[in-house]
């Protein structure tokens, strides 16, 4: 290009010097005059003269033909093209300094041209946010305007996944959300196919669990910002498949007699299990099954039965099986001793108790009314009140056929305390009174009905008539029923009756109506067979009589003395006797252990092949002066190896069962004992007091036992709280002989 401009040059300069030549040969340019002209020969005819014209300037000389021009502009060129998926802002920068800024799709142009010749090199400078944009043909020498270099923009897109642990086997499915799909059969990272854009929210869940497992995600859900590895997948064994987790261990509310277990629900149970652990061993067996609620009341609960603790666990069960018990609840067995109230104000609650052989119905005797409780649906509830006359003093004895005899020594009639029995019959609305009995020929004083007793079946029963005035030695009645109405089938007296003798007191009948055992504790002979013997004044005897069939007759069987007899002891005072009457107890009150007196004593009988003989003398654990042991409650059950027996002299401060023996604190609170027979002998079991101990309640002046043995009523007769009702404030101690009974 340079060498072609040169030579334009050059011929421009050659022609110019050719005219000015033929110029000069012509006369041309001179003055008017002819310089040159008139030695030349004219190459072309001139035209005609003019006036001659003004001389022109010199011609500039023309340079030879090889000598430079002057210098042509450099051209130089612009660099552009086109942006497409651009969203937000775009630096573009050319040669590393020529930045151009775009915000929008569509062509583009550097603002700086490049010289021709030169490179151009088109780079991001600053990428747009979520995007990455690449240059194509951004690179070059620049020789004519350039416009084809392409930016492609697209968005920056992270994977989304995480960690799988505890999968063991099957196949668990993850979705991302909603659509895209993963399928997982190993532990171990994942990452789901699509990845996703700056911003873009994730949102994975499971979709199928493995067959047998249950997969847990955390971190499953948010926004975009980075490469997602934080999603947490963790497999374990389906619960639905497996039996519940070991539940939380029980807590316990108390009522009489009773536990009552409540725990909170456990997960995927459908129903739970009680046991129970009573030798503290570890091992539980079961005691309630298919419990559907998470309540349960354990009722009825015989709290002196013997064994090492009282300790209950639960287990959560389902149809894949039951889980491992729970850690023992361990109940307070003295926060489940009943505490009973009159529920009028009336005093000596407690003075006589009975029980129903089947232990679910408690009458207490008051001074002049007779309160019934019974067990219903679980629970003690107040039953009826059966009003009486005023110091008639009602005891109660049931039968099993529901028959209630009620018993008043002190009801007066024509003869002041001549005495009365009443008989009640179990009806829908409560026992009602279809008969009454009075003395066949009524004393005053006589006593007749204070204590008395009834077969099992209902029909037959004894009532003592003691007479504690006059000159009578007492008796007892024996009364039949037969098809349904009860007549007097014998009255007996003693052999070798003696005024005062008491004879008929605490008359008890064995539960197959076939043997009835009465005491007379002021009996005085000092012998062991001699009746007749009067040399130990009040020393006290038993008198044990059999129902012979065949004749249809009460024959005497026993004469019971203790085998030392000694005046004043009182032996008699109180008597019990077994289902079948094989085996008696006789209480003798007053008995002095060594040089301590009226400790009391309990003589046990029994009979072999027909004759009855002395087997056990028994004294309280802890002898003190004064106990009265045995001579006054004393039961046996129906099968004769359970004995109850009254202390309400004891003197220790202790509460509850198995208390502190310590005697002395508490003067004449009372306390009972519990006795159970192991090879032949009575061994001391229990040591029962009231739950809210006080001196001078005399617990255990009088006391009641199921046939089954399993409950025990205990009166105390001076206890002052002014409660009423079942499970009132024990602490109160503002009503002097309110009386209260207590059932374990």
């Amino acid at each position: 290009m340079i060498q072609i401009a040169n030579l334009r040059r050059f011929i421009a300069g050659f022609e110019m010097c050719l005219v000015a030549a033929i110029l000069s040969a012509c006369g041309g340019g001179g003055g008017g005059g002819g310089g040159g002209g008139a030695s030349g020969i004219p190459l072309f005819p001139s035209a005609p003269q003019a006036a001659t014209p003004a001389p022109e300037a010199p011609l500039a000389p023309v340079p030879p033909p090889d000598a430079p021009g002057p210098a042509a502009p450099t051209p130089s060129f612009t660099i552009g093209g086109s942006v497409s998926g651009l969203t937000g802002t775009l630096v573009l920068r050319n040669n590393g300094k020529d930045d151009l800024t775009l915000s929008a799709d569509g062509a583009f142009r550097f603002v700086d041209p490049v010289t021709a010749g030169n490179p151009y090199a088109v780079t991001i400078a600053q990428q747009p946010l979520g995007l990455i944009c690449a240059v194509s043909a951004g690179q070059g020498t620049a020789a004519i305007t350039v416009g084809d270099v392409r930016v492609v923009c697209s968005a920056v897109t992270y994977p989304v996944g995480g960690t799988l642990t505890g999968l063991s086997g099957g196949t668990l499915g993850l979705r991302n959300n909603a659509g895209d799909a993963l399928t997982l059969t190993a532990n171990g990272s994942f990452a789901f196919a699509q990845s996703l854009p700056l911003g873009a929210a994730y949102n994975v869940t499971v979709h199928t669990q493995p067959d047998g497992q249950t997969c847990v995600l955390t971190g499953t859900s948010g926004s975009i910002s980075a490469a997602v590895t934080s999603i947490m997948a963790h497999c374990s064994a389906d619960p639905a498949s497996l039996p519940p987790l070991i539940p939380s261990a029980p807590a316990v509310g108390y009522a009489p007699r009773a536990f009552l277990f409540n725990w909170p629900t456990s997960d995927h149970a459908t129903y739970y299990r009680l046991g129970e652990d009573p030798s503290a061993s570890g091992s539980f067996t079961l005691v309630a099954d298919n419990l559907a609620s998470t309540t349960y009341a354990l009722q009825d609960i015989a709290l002196t039965r013997s064994q090492a603790a009282w300790r209950y666990a639960l287990q959560a069960c389902n149809a894949n099986g039951c889980s491992g018990w729970s850690l023992p609840a361990t109940p307070d067995a003295n926060r489940a001793i009943g505490y009973f109230k009159p529920g009028t104000v009336d005093n000596l609650f407690g003075a006589t108790t009975g029980l129903s052989p089947d232990g679910r119905m408690l009458a207490v005797g008051t001074q002049g009314s007779l309160q019934l409780y019974a067990l219903s649906a679980g629970q003690w509830q107040w039953a009826q009140t059966i009003s009486m006359e005023a110091a008639s003093y009602p005891r109660a004895a049931f039968s099993n056929d529901g028959t209630m005899l009620v018993g008043m020594f002190g009801y007066d009639g024509a003869l002041g305390d001549q005495g009365q029995v009443q008989v009640f019959t179990k009806a829908p609305g409560g026992w009602t009174q279809t008969d009454v009995w009075d003395p066949p020929s009524p004393r005053r004083g006589g006593n007749f009905g204070d204590y008395l007793g009834i077969s099992s079946d209902g029909t037959v029963a004894v009532v003592g008539e003691y007479g504690i005035l006059g000159s009578h030695a007492g008796r007892f009645h024996v009364y039949r029923k037969t098809s349904g109405t009860w007549s007097r089938e014998a009255t007996i007296t003693p052999d070798n009756p003696r005024s005062g003798e008491l004879f008929g007191v605490y008359a008890k009948i064995s539960a197959d109506g076939a043997t009835i055992v009465v005491g007379a504790q002021y009996e005085g002979s000092a012998s062991t067979t001699d009746e007749t013997d009067a040399s130990a004044r009040d020393a006290g005897a038993a008198f044990v009589y059999a129902y012979d069939a065949g004749t249809a007759t009460w024959t005497k069987r026993a004469y019971l003395k203790a085998p030392s007899p000694v005046g004043g002891e009182l032996f008699g005072s109180a008597t019990a006797i077994s289902a079948d009457g094989s085996t008696v107890v006789i209480g003798a009150r007053n008995h002095d252990v060594g040089s301590i007196t009226r400790a009391g004593a309990a003589y046990v009988y029994r009979r072999t092949a027909g004759t009855y003989a002395l087997v056990q003398t028994i004294h309280a654990p802890q002898i003190v002066a004064n106990m009265y042991f045995g001579g006054f409650g004393l039961a046996l059950n129906t099968v004769g190896d359970v004995l109850a027996i009254g202390a309400p002299g004891d003197s220790s401060a202790g509460t509850g069962i198995d208390a502190v023996t310590t005697q002395g604190p508490a003067f004449n609170s009372g306390a009972a004992h519990l006795y159970r027979l192991t090879d032949g002998q009575f061994v001391h079991a229990r040591y029962l007091k009231a739950s809210n101990t006080e001196a001078n309640d005399l617990f255990g002046r009088d006391l009641a036992m199921s046939a089954d043995g399993g409950t025990i009523a205990i009166g105390a007769t001076a206890e002052a709280s002014s409660a009423s009702g079942i499970g009132g404030d024990q602490a109160d101690n503002s009503a002097t002989n309110r009386g209260a009974v207590y059932l374990y």
